[in-house]
């Protein structure tokens, strides 16, 4: 089997060195909470594309927000409820109005999305659901 064949059928892909965050654009805070806070500007531009927080200081992220259309707005947020160093709730703006209308949730931290909803009209209430209640992170 190919490499190429490798990368298609597990979803994977290898890293491409042309397109990795350049060190000089991450910006590291310590907070005097403990906590520390990575900014990330991939593209040079001046804008974040991710600010990633370690609320605890235990080498493990806890929540990551990210600029995934590049319009300079960070509409993504990954959550580490459960702090196993795994993202288990995500948050989205879809369409740029500054309200969450997509949430996935992993319940049983296996990696797989076990419940979503999402306000596909846009209208502030949540109109496709799948896998029972999403429960909001509490902190």
């Amino acid at each position: 089997m190919s490499a190429e064949t490798d990368e298609a059928t597990s979803g994977l892909s290898a890293a491409d060195p042309n397109n990795e965050p350049d060190p000089h654009n991450v910006t590291v805070e310590h907070g005097l909470d403990g906590s520390i806070t990575y900014v990330i500007d991939q593209d040079g531009d001046g804008y974040a594309d991710v600010v990633a927080v370690d609320l605890d200081s235990d080498g493990y992220i806890d929540r990551a927000y990210v600029d995934t259309d590049h319009d300079h707005q960070l509409d993504a947020a990954l959550i580490d409820q459960d702090d196993d160093g795994r993202p288990d709730l995500q948050l989205r703006d879809t369409n740029a109005d500054g309200q969450v209308d997509y949430v996935a949730q992993d319940v049983d931290g296996d990696g797989k999305i076990d419940r979503f909803a999402a306000d596909t009209d846009y209208d502030g209430v949540p109109d496709r659901f799948s896998g029972g209640r999403i429960h909001r992170a509490d902190n």
